[in-house]
C-alpha cells in the first residue's frame, strides 16, 4: 500500500512540475543561481546519504522509497549543474529544460513502480517465477505422481507464497513428499508454502481432478 501511494505521489508531483515548467520554456524567468548552487550541494549530500542507506532494500515499498530518494538526488544534481551553467551564461531556459527532463525520467519509473504494486495487489505471478518450470521440477520428485492447482504470488515483491495439490501413490510417502516440495520451492526463493496431499484416484473437488 505504501509503495502504491508513493508511486502516485511521484506521478502527481512530476505531472505538476511539467504543467508549471513547460510554459516557462517559452518565457524563461530569471533564477537565483548563487542560492541554487548552495542548496544543490546540500541537497545532493543529504539525499545521497539516504540513497546509500536504502539501496539494499528489496521489498516493493523500499524500492519505491529508493526511487523517491533517487529523484531528489538526480533533481539536486541537475539543479547544481544547471545553476553553475546559468551563473556563467545567463541561460535561464536551461532551468526549465532540465526540470522537464528529470520529471519525465521520474514519471517513467513511477509508472513502472505503480504497475508492479498493482500486480502485487492482484496477486499476479511474480516475474521471476515460471509456474510451468516449477510444476515440472516438482513432478520429478520420486514420491509425487502429479501436481495441480499450483499458485504463486508475492506479498511485497520480495517474499513469495505458494499453494499446491500434490498427488502421491503411497500415503506413507506424504511426509517425505512435503519435505522435498518445500526444499525445491526454497531453491526458487519461495519459503511460505501450503501443500495439500492427495492419493492417486482421490478427488479434491476441483475440476482438474
Amino acid at each position: 500500500m505504501g509503495a502504491l501511494f508513493n508511486a502516485l505521489i511521484l506521478i502527481g508531483g512530476s505531472t505538476f512540475i511539467l504543467i508549471e515548467t513547460i510554459p516557462r520554456v517559452l518565457s524563461p524567468e530569471p533564477v537565483a543561481s548563487s542560492l541554487m548552487i548552495i542548496m544543490a550541494v546540500f541537497g545532493v549530500t543529504v539525499n545521497g546519504f539516504a540513497v546509500f542507506k536504502m539501496q539494499s532494500g528489496k521489498s516493493m515499498n523500499e524500492k519505491v522509497i529508493s526511487l523517491h530518494l533517487w529523484e531528489d538526488v538526480l533533481g539536486w544534481a541537475v539543479v547544481l549543474v544547471g545553476a553553475i551553467v546559468i551563473y556563467f551564461t545567463g541561460w535561464y531556459i536551461l532551468d526549465s529544460l532540465l526540470a522537464i527532463g528529470v520529471s519525465l525520467f521520474i514519471l517513467y519509473n513511477a509508472f513502472k513502480a505503480l504497475k508492479e504494486s498493482a500486480e502485487i495487489f492482484l496477486q499476479c505471478i511474480p516475474e521471476d517465477v515460471s509456474l510451468g518450470d516449477l510444476s515440472e521440477t516438482l513432478k520429478q520428485i520420486a514420491e509425487i505422481d502429479s501436481i495441480h492447482d499450483l499458485h504463486v504470488w508475492s506479498l511485497d515483491g520480495e517474499h513469495h507464497v505458494a499453494s499446491l495439490h500434490a498427488v502421491i501413490l503411497n500415503k506413507a510417502e506424504a511426509e517425505n513428499a512435503k519435505k522435498m516440495i518445500r526444499s525445491e520451492l526454497e531453491k526458487a526463493d519461495i519459503h511460505h508454502v501450503t501443500i495439500e496431499i492427495e492419493l492417486k484416484g482421490e478427488s479434491c473437488g476441483l475440476k482438474q481432478c
